[in-house]
């Protein structure tokens, strides 16, 4: 019994790569999946800077609260503040004597 080969090796050459739909259709949802990616990167960068801002407020009022926790009660005075008092975007005092920074 003879078969054929044409079609056989037809079929072969026909099945070895993707089709040129396949190609669009993969790069179409690669590009998509991307574009979602990069979507999301403004709104992360800007929770990650709220996130910052607040970490460095409860930094400087946890610095204030513990010194007036470890100051003496009867010396509190009246409630007045004089002193101005300079802190980082860290949260971290600056010490400095003079206004130029």
């Amino acid at each position: 019994m003879n078969v054929p080969s044409a079609p056989i090796a037809r079929l072969r050459r026909r099945s070895l790569g993707f089709s040129l739909v396949e190609v669009v259709l993969a790069v179409g949802i690669a590009a998509l999946g991307i574009i979602t990616v990069l979507g999301l990167i403004p709104h992360g960068l800007e929770i990650s800077r709220k996130t910052g801002n607040e970490m460095a407020s409860h930094r400087i009022a946890s610095v204030l609260f513990a010194e007036y926790q470890a100051g003496d009660w009867n010396d509190l005075g009246s409630g007045t503040f004089t002193e101005t008092r300079y802190f980082d975007s860290d949260g971290v005092e600056i010490l400095t004597s003079s206004s130029n920074f």
